[in-house]
């Protein structure tokens, strides 16, 4: 095959070649080992790895795994460190440090895992706490809610407005005259309306009538001069 046959990467490969032979045998094996990092790093699928920010990741990740293919497993940090130590004294600074691997992935074993090197790091408190979702406990049971609301309507002697039931509660707080206030286990007017949506479903729940007319509507009227 003539020269001008060759393709580009053909070429380069011969060009590879010719230079290694007058290389030493340690030299050569670095050669071969950096370039079996670089294949690492290429054959990476970033659709695939354990973290959504693989992509801008690649370094870091390249830099685990060609460590993880020259020791044969998942590198701990003292091995990474003595790798990290080793190719610098060879003059390879392509390893990133410990720390900043640390400090992009926030753990090691996180680092581990986005490398596709081990399995899913434990999510850290501070992302727990950003998922966490409140949830809403209801204090009192709806019977309670209902024997509160008939206990108003027997002391005001009528189906209670919300100002009925808020004074009511007031004054059992407030206990006797001249005595110490007991706790009094009574829900606030508020959580009945949060618990129902609205003043008229509670009562309707309690077994009154909830219409609105039914509380207001009236046919004693007092006398006019």
């Amino acid at each position: 095959m003539a020269a001008g046959d060759l393709t580009l990467e053909e070429s380069a490969i011969g060009a590879v070649v010719a230079a290694v032979a007058e290389l030493s045998a340690t030299a050569c094996g670095e050669i071969v080992r950096r370039l079996g990092d670089r294949l690492v790093l290429l054959d990476q699928n970033h659709r695939f790895d354990l973290t959504p920010l693989a992509h801008g990741d690649a370094r870091y990740v390249g830099g685990l795994r060609a460590v993880a293919e020259s020791i044969g497993h998942p590198p701990s940090t003292t091995e990474y460190r003595n790798e990290y130590d080793r190719r610098r004294t060879v003059g390879d600074g392509g390893l990133p440090s410990i720390a900043s691997v640390v400090r992009r992935f926030g753990s090691w074993p996180a680092a581990l895992a986005a490398s596709g090197l081990g399995p899913p790091a434990p999510v850290r408190a501070v992302e727990r706490r950003r998922r966490y979702q409140r949830r809403v406990v209801h204090r009192y049971t709806d019977e309670r809610i209902a024997e509160a609301l008939r206990a108003c309507a027997r002391q005001v002697e009528r189906t209670p407005m919300v100002r009925d039931y808020a004074a009511w509660r007031e004054d059992l707080i407030a206990g006797r005259p001249g005595a110490r206030p007991t706790p009094i286990d009574v829900p606030h007017y508020r959580t009945i309306l949060n618990r129902y949506g609205g003043w008229d479903q509670a009562l309707s729940a309690a077994g009154f009538d909830g219409r609105r007319q039914a509380r207001t509507a009236t046919t004693s009227y007092s006398d006019l001069p």
